[in-house]
């Protein structure tokens, strides 16, 4: 599982369009699709069901969507304090 699957994961569910992740991205609709279909595989569940009008959680996809926001939010509090040591050094 690669935190930039996570990302996706998170801004998928939050916007409810693989479109407008891939454009926030800077990627395409099938690189942002095939990043969250390894993820799904990977974790043994169907995350999204996926639509012509958009896509949606499912159940499986609202319990996971806690543990990445929880995870990608560990991440960046970690660099956050990482980088007040760094700073902490020069001074």
């Amino acid at each position: 599982m690669r935190l930039e699957q996570l990302r996706y994961f998170i801004d998928v569910a939050n916007t409810g369009s693989i479109n407008f992740t891939a454009k926030k991205f800077f990627a395409t609709q099938q690189s942002i699709n095939a990043a969250l279909k390894r993820l799904e595989e990977e974790v043994g569940y169907t995350l999204l069901k996926r639509s012509s009008s958009g896509v949606c959680l499912t159940k499986g996809g609202q319990l996971f969507l806690d543990y990445a926001i929880e995870t990608v939010d560990g991440y960046n509090r970690t660099l956050d304090l990482l980088a007040q040591l760094n700073q902490s050094k020069k001074s």
